[in-house]
């Protein structure tokens, strides 16, 4: 039986899912505009500069009494198709400021984010609803289109969509929530996504490439 009143209970569409703590969410975005695209011109009159695109990442805890106080997630995208990534081109949320960490593989095509926050020491933010946690300015390797077949008459490659992939460190998720105790003194429990035994709910835009 569904209970809506659960505290981990949270419906998407028409499906109802429950012990989804987390929401992790990618979206291609044009940097010139900020908008979320859907579709992008790399080839042709129609394209856009090749470094005109940012991967935009939100965060969420989907739960109604824990916050989202550190986390440790991986991109991963087709190095094919990018240029090689820099630490600058990488930027965390103010957020999570501590233990900021971000590694790079460019042959292997991921990024590893981890951070986390002491929002009660002032530094940085719990998480409890959406919040952009990190983005990644992202450049196609031109040379590397070249060699792909398209549609003459769309301009669409052979390989589209371009999708990125998500993964979580469930141990490096870590939630918090506030309660009274038996004796009516406010106490505090830490526990990470493992713990809980929590889900993640993970959502990454599809792109055409044109």
């Amino acid at each position: 039986m569904n209970d809506s009143t659960r505290p981990d209970y949270v419906r998407f569409g028409n499906y109802e899912l429950s012990n989804k703590l987390l929401s992790l969410e990618n979206a291609m975005v044009n940097d010139l505009t900020g908008k979320e695209v859907d579709q992008i011109a790399v080839l042709g009159r129609e394209s856009n500069r090749s470094s005109d695109y940012r991967l935009d990442i939100t965060a969420e805890s989907l739960s109604k009494i824990h916050n989202l106080e550190s986390l440790e997630i991986k991109i991963q995208f087709d190095p094919l198709l990018f240029e090689s990534l820099n630490a600058s081109d990488v930027r965390i949320s103010s957020l999570l400021p501590i233990q900021n960490s971000i590694t790079i593989d460019n042959v292997a095509g991921t990024v590893t984010l981890s951070g986390a926050s002491l929002a009660s020491l002032a530094q940085g933010s719990m998480i409890n609803k959406e919040a952009a946690l990190a983005s990644i300015d992202l450049s196609f390797d031109n040379d590397y289109l070249k060699t792909i077949a398209f549609d003459q008459n769309t301009g669409k490659l052979a390989i589209s969509p371009i999708t990125f992939q998500m993964n979580v460190g469930e141990n490096e998720v870590i939630f918090s929530r506030n309660f009274t105790d038996e004796t009516g003194q406010r106490d505090r429990s830490i526990q990470s996504l493992a713990e809980l035994g929590g889900d993640v709910a993970l959502s990454s835009s599809k792109i055409a490439r044109w």
